[in-house]
């Protein structure tokens, strides 16, 4: 058998395989080709065609050894092909109805609470115990990292810690029990040491340059409220290569002269030009923003209702195109949410989210789910988010837990609290016998939800009512 990538079959292919005498199907963008190419000058023929081209992503072959013929084929012709096309597991074509396959599968979840045919009776979700109150236990999970790293971590933070109080860190057995027993003022020089820690394990490619950790820290503190009620605890910003910092765009003066605040760019949700291309030069590629985290914060600020009634849609492109008015509600969220005492912080000290192509794959099910995406490395994330913990973080976090207003701390996501762990929660908001209530952990705003996610911004705009 073989399988070829391509929009048409060429000439030069179609005589090769047998022209009409073969039979060709269409599956999920790949011709498959049933007639083995079975004659060796043929097949020469082929390779030869094909070699001229110069169009190395228009075949793929799958030269399996079912018989003699093929074997005598792929033993002959070997480096032929390797020169001449490049293999791919699944196509581009493939890909893009995968895509398009994903877009329709979100928009009917939202609609109806789609869920894939073919799914068993034992296979149905869950319900999702956020909404089953407090007397059903979330299962949380514990995070784990590679073997190798487990035994680096307690000597690189014990080595890069010293002149911090200089405490000893214990060999550990699980991620969940790596610990830095101090608690110091946070500092942009702390921020500088936790990066050097982060470093020896983050491909280097990967990791966020100071100056952007340094410009999210800047955004994150000015929206800082004066009393610190509830803290929302988010997982990361998104990567922001260091060009679009040092020289990036600032919010032009004539937008928002009112905000006194931070106006240069970082791919974070605190930045207002984060998603805003059309006021900035240069302009920032896929800069798209973050559409969820805006629905999830006007929530908090204004209560459900400001999502049921649609008014959430001031904040996004397609609901509102005028761009100083987009501008301005964006920038009233963040003071309201600032006034009431809701602070939105990140676990991890740089943006994990870089840019690159989507990968999708379809399960048994029918499901079309994504790729998990390659960089930064997704067996090294636990680690980073628990070095980012230790190591800054929770110094964030006991700091507003000190000055004696804080109420409760909301983890966004179980990846979080997977990480984090609420045993490390839970000794950071406790400040002389009294300690702020950990909050029950909503899905992530990304996380698949059967019927949407409103159903979660409903009890979360409740959860946060309590307290403000």
């Amino acid at each position: 058998m073989r399988v070829f990538r391509a929009s048409t079959l060429s000439n030069s292919l179609w005589k090769a395989v047998g022209g009409e005498s073969s039979t060709i199907y269409r599956y999920d963008g790949l011709y498959t080709v049933t007639k083995c190419i079975g004659i060796l000058h043929q097949c020469d023929q082929l390779a030869q065609d094909l070699i001229p081209c110069g169009d190395n992503s228009s075949y793929t072959f799958c030269l399996t050894r079912s018989n003699t013929q093929s074997a005598l084929c792929n033993r002959a012709f070997r480096e032929r092909i390797k020169k001449t096309l490049i293999f791919f597991p699944t196509s581009l074509t493939n890909q893009s109805e995968l895509h398009k396959a994903h877009k329709q599968q979100e928009k009917k979840r939202k609609n109806d609470g789609w869920l894939p045919s073919g799914r068993m009776r034992q296979d149905q979700p869950k319900p999702i115990d956020y909404l089953q109150g407090d007397e059903v236990t979330q299962i949380i999970g514990i995070a784990s990292c590679p073997q190798d790293l487990k035994g680096r971590l307690p000597k690189l933070i014990e080595s890069a810690m010293q002149g911090w109080g200089e405490p000893t860190i214990q060999p550990i057995d699980m991620l969940s029990e790596l610990h830095f027993p101090a608690f110091v003022e946070p500092s942009d020089a702390l921020l500088h040491v936790t990066r050097g820690v982060l470093r020896e394990f983050i491909p280097t490619s990967d990791l966020e340059c100071l100056e952007s950790m340094l410009r999210a820290r800047e955004h994150v503190m000015y929206w800082k409220p004066s009393q610190v009620k509830v803290i929302l605890l988010a997982e990361s910003h998104a990567h922001t290569p260091r060009e679009h910092v040092v020289d990036g765009p600032t919010l032009p003066a004539q937008y928002l002269p009112e905000y006194m605040g931070p106006r240069e760019f970082i791919a974070h949700v605190n930045c207002l030009i984060y998603g805003e291309n059309d006021c900035i030069s240069p302009k920032i590629p896929n800069n798209k923003g973050s559409h969820q985290f805006w629905q999830l914060l006007g929530v908090c600020a204004y209560g459900y209702d400001y999502y049921a009634s649609g008014r959430r849609n001031e904040l996004m492109h397609s609901g509102n195109n005028d761009l100083e008015l987009r501008l301005k509600c964006k920038h009233n969220v963040l003071r309201r949410l600032q006034s009431l005492g809701i602070w939105l912080l990140d676990t991890n000290v740089f943006g994990w989210y870089m840019t690159q192509q989507q990968q999708f794959t379809r399960k048994k099910s029918g499901e079309v789910t994504r790729k998990p995406k390659q960089r930064p490395p997704t067996n090294l994330k636990n680690a980073s988010l628990v070095v980012s913990w230790e190591l800054y973080t929770k110094h964030v976090i006991r700091q507003a837990a000190m000055e004696g207003h804080l109420k409760a701390l909301i983890p966004i996501g179980k990846e979080v609290a997977k990480a984090v762990t609420l045993s490390r929660l839970k000794d950071v908001v406790e400040v002389d016998g009294n300690a702020a209530i950990i909050e029950r952990i909503p899905p992530a705003p990304n996380a698949w939800v059967e019927g949407g996610y409103g159903c979660i911004l409903e009890m979360l705009s409740r959860v946060v009512g309590k307290y403000i």
